[in-house]
């Protein structure tokens, strides 16, 4: 069963760039490569691989130099423009939730949820 490894990884990255997303969209003045880092306890390599891939992933996400280093945070707008009643994380969250359902592929639940999208 490699592919369940490989999918545990997986999900072990949406879950921590979601949580990482979460963060900064609560954060009023946006958070540090470090402070990233601690919320997904994993390197500072990996926590700016992870803010690498939010953005290509279409995510707004900017930086700010300040004294003690760049504060990573998304474009006010950008929260400002996500329809009622979801925030941000919540439609990620809706939109990486179908990649969870891969497992069910072949059951009556995955053609459900496949007919939905």
């Amino acid at each position: 069963m490699e592919y369940l490894k490989g999918d545990k990884m997986r999900g072990d990255q949406i879950s921590r760039q979601w949580r990482i997303l979460r963060h900064l969209e609560s954060s009023r003045t946006g958070l540090t490569a470090i402070e990233i880092a601690e919320i997904g306890d994993v390197s500072l390599r990996t926590a700016y691989r992870d803010l690498e891939d939010l953005q290509s992933s279409g995510f707004p996400l900017y930086w700010e130099e300040e004294e003690k280093g760049r504060r990573w945070q998304l474009i006010e707008s950008y929260k400002a423009g996500i329809p009622p009643p979801f925030t941000l994380t919540e439609l990620m969250s809706l939109h990486l939730g179908r990649d969870l359902f891969r497992v069910l592929r072949g059951t009556e639940f995955f053609e459900s949820i496949a007919s939905r999208s």
